[in-house]
């Protein structure tokens, strides 16, 4: 089974169930043609590009009926996506859905032309995605996740969580552009509170269990795991080695609570992914993305788990349990 269909069934089943008639219909009869370029795994994000197709089926777009999707995955390989940007320049795609940073970059390497739509970018101003967020100016747009902004307040979560802390661990995957700006966002925040960064570069899977030993040994109390692929795509073994370290970890994705992690701070990434497919369904109906703004979220998520927080042996400070989202027992 090749790729594109490994797309279609683990991602558009529901989409290509649902009945026709509810969908509101493009205004032109024509298959439109959608890459899809991605830094992660299929099965590692699947949630989320269910809900992107679900959204785009909903906008009357169905593989099959009227859209053709050409999908290149990286899984996780950062330095395959310039090949596989180009590759999708070259199959005459109408539009790239490029959700992260990296995939955002590689496919404007490849193509000035091509309009290209993405998701989670957590700074697209600094990333040099786009001129401004109100006036992209170029073949870009999509939804921001706020991701540095966002780094001072999960801060002071994680010492209101350990109060006594006085180093907090970053682990992030310096080749993704978003992870290097998250660090130097992590760095002043730290120096307002009065805590040292020891800190990990990881690139691959296998370096993940040394990683946690260097973090411990650097005098880690507590550990942020940044937006990127590889807290998305390793995230079994990240909340494994936590809690075998018995580092109270911070992340920014709520899935990973919810599969055993302590606690998130993010913005809610299925719906992120299902608000891209409205910029694709905009610009296949002739608009620009340098004529989109770059929406943000006005919603953010607080996560906890409390089963994971006794066996860590963390009492959750009451004024976080109040603020929380949701709460896992």
């Amino acid at each position: 089974m090749n790729n594109r269909r490994k797309l279609v069934i683990a991602l558009g089943a529901s989409a290509l169930t649902a009945p026709l008639c509810s969908f509101a219909q493009p205004q032109a009869a024509r298959t439109f043609r959608l890459g899809v370029l991605f830094s992660g795994t299929l099965a590692s994000s699947e949630i989320y590009f269910r809900a992107f197709f679900e959204s785009l089926a909903s906008l009357g777009y169905v593989e099959g009926k009227n859209l053709l999707v050409e999908q290149r995955i990286a899984d996780g390989r950062i330095d395959r996506l310039d090949v596989l940007a180009a590759e999708l320049v070259a199959a005459r795609v109408d539009i790239i859905y490029a959700p992260t940073t990296s995939a955002v970059l590689a496919a404007m390497k490849a193509s000035t032309t091509v309009p290209i739509v993405f998701s989670t970018p957590p700074d697209p101003v600094g990333s040099g995605l786009v001129k401004s967020l109100a006036w992209p100016g170029g073949n870009a747009t999509g939804m921001s996740t706020l991701g540095s902004g966002l780094v001072p307040k999960r801060m002071e979560l994680i010492r209101e969580l350990v109060p006594n802390a006085q180093a907090v661990g970053l682990l992030y995957d310096s080749r993704e552009p978003s992870a290097r700006i998250n660090r130097d966002s992590a760095v002043g925040a730290a120096k307002l509170l009065g805590l040292r960064i020891v800190e990990e570069n990881v690139n691959r899977r296998d370096q993940l269990s040394a990683a946690f030993a260097a973090l411990k040994k650097k005098g880690a109390h507590m550990l942020l795991v940044f937006e990127g692929s590889l807290g998305v795509i390793n995230r079994d073994l990240v909340i494994s080695l936590a809690a075998a370290n018995r580092l109270p970890a911070l992340y920014a994705y709520p899935e990973l609570p919810a599969e055993g992690g302590l606690m998130s701070y993010s913005v809610n990434n299925v719906e992120q992914y299902r608000r891209a497919a409205v910029f694709v369904d905009k610009i296949f109906k002739g608009a620009k993305p340098s004529d989109l703004p770059v929406e943000q979220p006005t919603r953010l998520e607080l996560v906890v788990n409390m089963k994971t927080a006794k066996a860590l042996g963390i009492t959750i400070p009451q004024s976080i349990l109040i603020s929380a989202d949701t709460v896992i027992e």
